[in-house]
């Protein structure tokens, strides 16, 4: 008999982590519990029926606290809401969904998470829900966006230099014009 993580569509959903006999139901537990992402199962109406550790610690909710509640509204900010709609239907109708995505944590902040979304099928190829992935960008963000302005930086600074260098050039065309000019009026004249 293979383990199920997630429910049948005839299983009761009070029986999320079904183990056999041979394999301890803890097993489950620590697997998804060493992943450093945040790992959500939801039924196929986005009811959350999994939230792992590191969920809780991205998100700000303890797995009590959003067990039976709806994913969009537990992870969604308002501006997403349409998005995050559009993705679930494609979970639904069976195809995966991967990207970048604005989330919302417990106290309100909001963060860019790198976001896998997959439908789970039962034995029979029946989708029985979606399981999703999230890391949080938040770094990665900061990090090009201090390239970014460094970036601005360094091409304001080159711009500046030019200018800079263009004017002396100018100035030195100048001069060199005027030392010419005074060269050829203290030259003696030539006779023919």
């Amino acid at each position: 008999m293979a383990s199920a993580i997630f429910p049948t569509a005839t299983s009761n959903m009070a029986e999320i982590l079904v183990a056999p006999p041979e394999e301890p139901i803890s097993l489950h537990g620590h697997l998804l519990g060493a992943v450093q992402a945040a790992i959500i199962a939801t039924d196929l109406q986005g009811q959350i029926i999994y939230w792992n550790g590191y969920a809780e610690e991205l998100y700000g909710w303890a797995a009590a606290e959003v067990l039976g509640r709806n994913i969009i509204e537990i992870t969604v900010a308002a501006e997403a809401e349409k998005e995050a709609a559009e993705i679930m239907l494609l979970l639904q109708a069976g195809k995966s969904w991967k990207g970048e995505f604005r989330v919302l944590r417990k106290d309100g902040t909001q963060f860019t998470a790198s976001v896998t979304d997959s439908p789970i099928f039962d034995e029979n190829g029946v989708l029985i829900g979606i399981v999703g992935v999230s890391q949080d960008l938040s770094s990665h963000k900061e990090i090009e966006e201090t390239y970014r302005k460094a970036q601005e930086e360094l091409e304001l600074r080159v711009e500046q230099r030019t200018q800079e260098l263009n004017a002396a050039n100018e100035s030195l065309r100048k001069l060199s014009a005027r030392l010419l000019q005074m060269q050829d009026e203290g030259a003696p004249a030539h006779c023919p």
